[in-house]
Parts: structure tokens; sequence; C-alpha cells
């Protein structure tokens, strides 16, 4: 069907899942309550708002909530520098035409969508920060393997560990971030959760944009040991989230 198929089959869902949101909220909608405006007078509004400044400003000044949107913004720049340059490399060196390479990212995607539940499971077992460090040495050591040589089985092995250390970072990460705010007894769950989202949005972003200039600069196989050393520093930032403890859960 042509290389634009994709492009219309993604955004034929896209509206589906608008128009079913759109369904869906509209049974939702309630009648604002009354309010009454002689008890209006009387709430500190200026006071309450001022507070929520103060913790909005807090949280974004804390070193564990950064720490967590330096390993999303990896995680993800991690994964999606491969975007750009692992095609040409597989095509020139293994062969691939336009169905290896989707077969090669469906390998990747599945096995980050197996290792997310997975994830989840073994944070709830261990420490948070025990997984997001396995998880960062998942995602360099995979990025080192995929640069490795140009065969088949060590780039499949490599797209593998950075599926799995990508869901290893990012599932840990939202739960950490709530307990962070409840020991903090604020309400800033949408703070830093957007912050979060901002900071997945920049990796996607700033991950192609390396993997191209650094091919460019130097091979794929140097781009890829680059980055996945890289991301191994990221292990002072999951180290410093051994701090974080929520009392009689973590230690």
């Amino acid at each position: 069907f042509g290389n634009s198929s994709p492009f219309f089959v993604v955004a034929f869902l896209l509206v589906v899942d608008t128009f079913l949101i759109m369904i869906e909220k509209t049974g939702e909608v309630q009648e604002p309550p009354a309010v009454d405006l002689e008890d209006m007078g009387n709430t500190p509004h200026t006071e309450e708002k001022a507070s929520e400044w103060r913790q909005a400003w807090t949280l974004l000044h804390d070193p564990s909530i950064l720490c967590i949107n330096i390993l999303v913004f990896s995680g993800n720049a991690g994964m999606t520098i491969l975007q750009p340059t692992l095609p040409i490399y597989a095509n020139k060196y293994l062969g691939f035409g336009q169905f290896g390479q989707g077969v090669t990212w469906g390998v990747m995607t599945f096995t980050y969508l197996l290792s997310r539940p997975l994830s989840g499971i073994v944070a709830d077992k261990l420490a948070k920060w025990t997984v997001i460090t396995i998880g960062v040495l998942s995602l360099g050591i995979g990025l080192m393997i995929v640069g490795s040589k140009p065969l088949l089985f060590v780039v499949v092995l490599g797209i593998c560990c950075v599926g799995v250390g990508v869901a290893f970072i990012t599932t840990p990460c939202m739960p950490l971030l709530a307990d962070i705010v409840e020991a903090k007894g604020s309400q800033g769950y949408g703070l830093v959760y957007s912050m979060a989202d901002i900071s997945t949005s920049l990796g996607m972003i700033v991950g192609p944009l390396m993997g191209s200039l650094l091919s460019g600069w130097f091979t794929f196989r140097l781009t890829c040991h680059a980055a996945g050393a890289m991301m191994l520093l990221n292990l002072m930032a999951s180290m410093h989230l051994k701090k974080m403890t929520k009392p009689g859960r973590e230690k």
C-alpha cells in the first residue's frame, strides 16, 4: 500500500480513539455545584493559592524528582536514538528490507510490552530503585551489544535488552513519584506526573536527533557504544533514589 499507509492507519486509530473519549466524557458531564457568594468572601483563597505555589516550587527543586525525570528522559532517548540509525544499519549489514526492519522493531516493542507488567511485579517485591538500576544496566549494555557486531542474533539480543531496560526504568518511576509527593504531605500529583510526561516527550525528541547527528559524525557502532556509556552514567541518579523510602514498604 505504499510507505504512507502506516501514517493513515495511525491517523484513523487516533480519530477513533478521540471519538470514543468524547462519547465517554460526554456522559460524565455534571452540572457545577451552586456557589454561595457570601461564603466566598470568608474563604482565604489567596493563602491557599500561595500555599499551592510553595508546594509546587518545593517539588520542582526536589533532587529525587529531578533524578527520576533524568532517568525517564534518558530511558526514552536511549531507545529512540536507534530509530533513525538502526534501519540503515540493518539494511546495509544484515540485508533487511522493510519487512525485516518492521520485525526488528516489533521484537523490541514486544519485549518492552512484556517487561512493563513484569517490572511492576518485581518493583512490588524489591525496592523500586533496584528495579530502576537493573533497567539502567540493561539499557546501557543493550545499546553496546547492538553496536558490537553486525550479526542478527547480536542485534536482536541487544534490542531486547533495550526494551527490557526502558520498561524497568519507566514503570517504577510513576509510583515512586507518588511516594515522594506523599512523603512531603503535598497534593502535587498532577505537577510531578506532567513533569514526567515532559521528560518522556523530550527524550523522544532528543533521541532521534542525537542518533542522526552522532551517526553522521561517527559510525553507527561508535554511536551505540557512546550512547550506552552515557546511559550507564545514570547509575548515579538511580543510586540517589536509594535514599527515597516509603515507611513500612521500602527500605
